[in-house]
């Protein structure tokens, strides 16, 4: 990759007695050209890709959801469950499924779609993909860092959008932003192969600013609060939402709670959590112990009486 950002979402003194501290990565591929890059763009629907924005650093990518009226369970990725993805960033009106890159043979002007995949879709693919592997926690870590990971490339060059009307009409334009969106396999924890839409934005150089400031930030903003909200379940995979069988779609995250009672620990005590959580239960053995003690007391006492 030529550029991995990294942008901090959290305050120190805010975050110290959080389990989760949540930070933006860029992983940005640069390209100029003189000849154009086509993107065959959708219109007329708003799509949000589920996992995008990949969220990272976490022991799991979803959180675990159970509920006090079904006894079902519920597995749903971050973003949504933190209410994000029907954010403006994520749900846009229009995104593409291919894109090519203009090029000359000989007189002629040719559309390679090789070119655009193994010059800019692949290398971020896999920028990200080895992000995610190279930053997943120990079983034994208790504080995480959830990246928000987003693939970005930077055009200089022309960027064309072609779509078509309803009557079947192709119509090309000039275009600062495009969300590119692929289907590709993975396996679930069963093994089986199963389908995942990945998003990458490509922008062009001269919208970066507007970009950032007007859209990226406000959006990854809004994920750091939220995420410092519900660290606890973000940190545990697990969280608990009232009523999900009767209504499993509207304000997730005003509605998401601990599933876990967190473990009261200093972050800069040292203490690993396997010896957190033998001292709780030597305490939870003591206070057993002090009610026999307290229940021969109190039979002792009607016997004497």
């Amino acid at each position: 990759m030529d550029i991995l950002a990294t942008y901090s979402l959290y305050d120190v003194e805010q975050a110290n007695a959080k389990r989760v501290r949540p930070e933006l990565a860029l992983l940005i591929e640069c390209k100029r050209s003189e000849m154009p890059f086509i993107f065959f763009a959708t219109k007329g629907r708003k799509f949000a890709a589920g996992g995008f924005p990949l969220v990272a650093g976490l022991k799991a990518d979803m959180i675990k959801i159970r509920t006090d009226d079904d006894r079902s369970s519920w597995w749903e990725d971050i973003v949504r469950a933190l209410s994000l993805s029907d954010h403006r960033f994520t749900v846009r009106d229009s995104h593409c499924t291919n894109i090519s890159k203009a090029a000359r043979k000989g007189a002629d002007v040719v559309l390679s779609g090789q070119e655009a995949y193994q010059g800019l879709v692949l290398p971020i693919r896999s920028a990200v993909e080895y992000f995610r592997t190279s930053h997943c926690p120990r079983p034994t870590f208790y504080y995480f860092s959830a990246y928000l990971v987003i693939g970005l490339a930077i055009l200089d060059a022309p960027m064309v959008e072609v779509s078509q009307t309803p009557s079947g009409r192709t119509v090309p334009a000039i275009t600062p932003w495009q969300r590119l969106l692929r289907h590709e396999p993975v396996s679930d924890d069963l093994g089986r192969e199963i389908g995942k839409v990945y998003g990458i934005d490509v922008i062009h150089r001269s919208f970066l600013g507007e970009y950032i400031e007007d859209h990226l930030l406000p959006f990854a903003r809004s994920f750091g609060e939220a995420a410092l909200r519900h660290d606890e379940e973000l940190a545990s995979g697990k969280g608990f939402v009232s009523g999900m069988g009767a209504d499993p779609f509207s304000r997730l995250e005003t509605r998401l709670r601990p599933r876990t009672v967190p473990l009261s620990m200093p972050e800069d005590s040292g203490e690993s959590l396997p010896r957190v959580l033998s001292t709780l239960a030597r305490n939870a053995a003591q206070k057993a112990a002090q009610t026999v003690l307290l229940g021969r007391k109190q039979r002792r006492r009607r016997g004497a009486s």
